[in-house]
């Protein structure tokens, strides 16, 4: 089988994580990674054997690429990913889509402009835990649910490391408030939430610790989800 060459856009902290899963991966090889610090994109692409490009641009020009993955910090998901989807590609954009609703609309309209493909990476749809338990209601076979409730904690040190890039909802939060919506099949319609800001402002991290909340789903069943950053380093952690 003929494998996919993957260009990873972004050889940051997430970054290094794809490269690594597209390099050990029987359908796709590493063929290019950008990014604009040398360094970065330079020692990830000579890990692997791909070719390093400055900005996006070149790497459409140099061509040869079968699909993209994007995982830039946050605030630059919409530029890029726009112009990849304009451009045809298909592509894997690391969650979150964008911190507007505006941004996450102008990918989706680039995506249909362009006749490129847009997957959204949220890890749980992945994890055969969760995709059990979305079968479980898809069957009907725990009943009609009436409540569900998710969330996580992480540590303080994520939060120190993701200040001015994201937040403890965007970077933790999203993904319950994927799950929650997928699992349950319907879509949320009111929240009600209150957030913790005293130990992520006293480090200096412009986020809140945690946020609680409560939200009502299309199909009258309710959900609660929490998530924060507050724990200490030496806390077991993890995706769950």
């Amino acid at each position: 089988m003929a494998k996919l060459n993957v260009a990873l856009v972004g050889a940051g902290f997430m970054g290094r994580f794809h490269a690594q899963a597209i390099a050990e991966s029987e359908g796709g090889r590493l063929a290019a990674v950008v990014d604009p610090v040398e360094d970065a994109g330079r020692s990830t692409a000579e890990r692997y054997g791909a070719a390093w490009h400055r900005d996006v641009e070149a790497a459409l020009r140099a061509g040869g690429i079968d699909a993209w993955v994007v995982a830039l910090p946050d605030k630059l998901h919409q530029d890029v990913t726009c112009r990849l989807l304009d451009a045809g590609r298909p592509v894997l954009l690391e969650k979150p889509m964008a911190h507007t609703l505006a941004g996450a609309k102008a990918m989706a309209a680039a995506e249909s402009r362009g006749g490129g493909r847009l997957l959204v990476g949220h890890i749980l749809r992945f994890d055969p835990r969760y995709v059990a338990a979305a079968q479980a209601v898809r069957d009907g076979r725990i009943g009609t649910p009436i409540h569900a409730t998710s969330g996580r904690f992480t540590l303080r040190d994520v939060g120190l490391r993701m200040n001015g890039s994201s937040s403890v909802c965007f970077y933790l939060g999203v993904h319950d408030v994927d799950a929650l919506q997928w699992i349950s099949g319907a879509e949320i319609r009111t929240v009600y939430s209150r957030a913790v800001s005293k130990l992520m402002p006293s480090l200096g991290v412009n986020s809140e610790d945690a946020i609680f909340t409560t939200c009502e789903m299309s199909n009258g069943m309710m959900g609660q989800l929490h998530f924060g950053w507050t724990l200490p380093s030496d806390a077991p952690t993890g995706i769950w």
